[in-house]
Order: C-alpha cells, then sequence, then structure tokens
C-alpha cells in the first residue's frame, strides 16, 4: 500500500537478451512506460 505518492521522472530499461533485437527492445520498453504513466503507476 502506497501512502504518500511519488512521481518517476527518468526512466531505465536494460536488456539483457543478446537475441533480441534493439529495436524490439527499445519499442517493448517505451510501451512498459506508456502503460505505467497511463495507469498512474
Amino acid at each position: 500500500k502506497m501512502i504518500n505518492g511519488s512521481k518517476v521522472s527518468h526512466w531505465a530499461c536494460i536488456n539483457f537478451s543478446r537475441s533480441v533485437q534493439e529495436s524490439v527492445a527499445r519499442s517493448f520498453c517505451n510501451e512498459l512506460a506508456q502503460m505505467c504513466q497511463v495507469s498512474g503507476m
């Protein structure tokens, strides 16, 4: 349970997989950040 809300001003997403293309990983991270912003996370 979060008592005091907070704001994330910087995102970091690290891809450790050698088999995933950079563009796919970048797209996934962008979509993840957008989903978190839309849902209020």
